[in-house]
Parts: C-alpha cells; structure tokens; sequence
C-alpha cells in the first residue's frame, strides 16, 4: 500500500515507463531545413505568425508558413467573409494580405528577432511572373527558410475553372504553374 503524500507516480503506456522517458529528440529534417519538432503553423491559419505570439509560444513550434503573399497588397473578397455552423466555420477570405514589399518591412523584423523559429512564406499569383517577382521581392529580407507555392485557393473562381468534381485532376491554374516549376531537381533522399 502506498502511503498517503507518497503516491506511485509510475506512469506506463503498452508496459513502458513513461515518467522517466527523459527529453525526446523530436528533431526533423525537412528539404535540407532542420526544424526542432515536426509542428508546423499552417498558412492560412496562423496569419503572420506574431499575431499570435500572446496565445502560442513561437519558440516552440518546429515552423510555421504565414498566410499567403502577394507581389503587391491584396483586399481579399467583400464581407460577408465568415460564416459559422454547426461543423465549424467556412471562409472565404480571398487571399487578403499586406504584399511582400510590407511583410519584409514590417513583419519579417518581427520574426527575425524570435530565436529558433523557422519561416515559411506561402506565395502566390496569377502568372508564371507574379510568382517570380514575389518571391524576388522576399529574396531581399533575411528569415525566410523556404517557400510554399500556392496553387488552391478555392474561393478563387479563376483557380477553379476546369477543375474536376472529385478534385482528382489539376485545375488549368495548377497545370500552368507546375509546367513553370524546374524540370531539374536535386535528388531529396527517402525519410523511410
């Protein structure tokens, strides 16, 4: 019998002891991008990231994307934007964000001063120029560890034209942008 003020505290999961398992190196390699655990803010989600920095600790993600960039500002689509239902919440933001010339100015100094976090910038754009010229315009700033080209915003009805009903075939919008994509790429070994 254990005494009372001296409880077992064993805690096992499948007949392992779990309370002495220590510090876990949840360390992840991604496209040559170390990141400190696999937890990554998705784009869309997380805005620019320090919007955030009240509620999560920055520091302890493995990265995060922020919302998507354009090559100049964008209002996104008119309100009504949000609806709420019983399921959850449905949006149609429209790809509202500050342009890339204002992220580098105001929101990249911001980031750059957490220690250990790793950026992604989600880019976007009409034409095989806008995605160049954007990503151009990030080039210039410090921070930024990779890009995530997005190609699928739903709300964007000339992103949807052609697409399929099962959402098994590209739209024309996604078959432009990854015939503009490099034909050459480094061999990126196996994670399994």
């Amino acid at each position: 019998m254990t005494p009372i003020g001296n409880p077992d505290l064993t805690v096992s999961f499948a007949g392992i002891d779990l309370k002495n398992i220590g510090n876990p190196d949840l360390t992840v390699s991604f496209a040559g991008i170390e990141l400190k655990n696999p937890i990554i803010a998705a784009s869309g989600t997380f805005g620019y990231g320090i919007e955030f920095e009240d509620i999560v600790h920055l520091d302890r993600l493995g990265g995060f994307v922020v919302k998507g960039l354009s090559k100049e500002p964008m209002t996104g689509n008119p309100p009504p934007r949000l609806f709420e239902t019983a399921a959850g919440m449905l949006n149609a933001i429209g790809l509202q964000n500050v342009g890339a010339p204002a992220f580098l100015a105001e929101k990249l100094p911001a980031l750059r001063e957490k220690k250990n976090v790793v950026v992604f910038a989600n880019v976007f754009g009409y034409t095989r120029a806008d995605y160049e010229e954007t990503i151009e315009i990030l080039n210039q700033g410090e921070g930024i560890a990779a890009y995530e080209i997005n190609v699928s915003c739903p709300n964007r009805s000339e992103w949807r034209r052609g697409q399929s009903s099962s959402n098994s075939r590209p739209t024309s919008h996604q078959s432009r942008i990854w015939r503009m994509l490099p034909r050459k790429r480094a061999p990126t070994p196996s994670p399994w």
